[in-house]
């Protein structure tokens, strides 16, 4: 009986404990797992703070539409179809409401032509267009997220076959991160990998090793070996090089 009350007292302690955080501090913890692509982790998280944001600020406000932001990038990539669009449409009226001149709609608008980009390509190019142009605009042209719209661009163009549309949005992207982040930056490093995946596509096999090698050197001192975007990266290299023939160069890197 003992045990059991220290049971139930522990979980009372965790769950009081729960209630007790702010919204900032709810928003935060979501936030970084949504950078470190652990959206279904982010998700109820995004979810309890919302709630939180509400009551704050009210849902007229930028942290109520900031979660919303996060909630929606999260679902883009993880959650059911109809509800994750039903609910990223409802989210760029909400922002739009709030202000056409404003990050947080920019921000919504990309979220929906992520979600486009595996459902429909057209819709996703314009949503993406929209949130670049605003980006542009509202943040300027040196900014992170605005090389985040230029990138999402490019992955459009790409998946499309217009190489030649992807790559200098690419390269632009890469320099707006190398300047404002600084060459040891995982979205350096993701940059990086973007342009050698569309070098690879285009048949460019040198160019694309090389950056695939900076990549994965960046991903080894940034992230650690033992993250799954340093672990993309050793893949990525192994199959350019079983593709080029150089198998013995592939095999130790796909053992690793």
């Amino acid at each position: 009986m003992q045990k059991l009350t220290l049971i139930f007292t522990f979980l009372f302690a965790l769950i009081f404990s729960a209630q007790a955080q702010t919204w900032e501090q709810m928003y935060q913890q979501a936030d970084s797992l949504m950078q470190a692509w652990e959206f279904a982790t982010s998700i109820p998280i995004y979810k309890q703070a919302l709630p939180l944001a509400e009551a704050e600020f009210g849902k007229n406000s930028e942290p109520y539409l900031q979660t919303r932001n996060g909630l929606g990038g999260s679902m883009a990539f993880v959650a059911e179809k109809d509800s994750t669009e039903a609910f990223l449409l409802e989210n760029v009226e909400l922002c739009k409401a709030f202000g056409e001149k404003t990050a947080v709609y920019a921000t919504a608008l990309h979220n929906a032509g992520t979600f486009y980009l595996d459902h429909d390509l057209e819709k996703s190019e314009n949503y993406f267009q929209q949130a670049l142009t605003l980006r542009k605009e509202i943040l300027g042209e040196t900014h992170p997220d605005y090389a985040n719209s230029l990138n999402n661009l490019g992955l459009l163009y790409e998946k499309m076959g217009n190489y030649a549309q992807a790559e200098p949005l690419y390269k632009e992207s890469l320099k707006i991160y190398k300047e404002a982040l600084g060459e040891k930056h995982p979205d350096y490093a993701s940059s990086l990998n973007n342009l050698a995946i569309l070098y690879w596509n285009m048949g460019n096999y040198t160019q694309a090793e090389a950056l695939y090698k900076e990549s994965m050197q960046i991903r080894k001192e940034a992230l650690g070996e033992k993250h799954p975007d340093y672990a993309n990266s050793l893949n990525n290299l192994a199959i350019l090089y079983r593709n080029m023939g150089n198998y013995a160069q592939a095999e130790p890197l796909y053992k690793e």
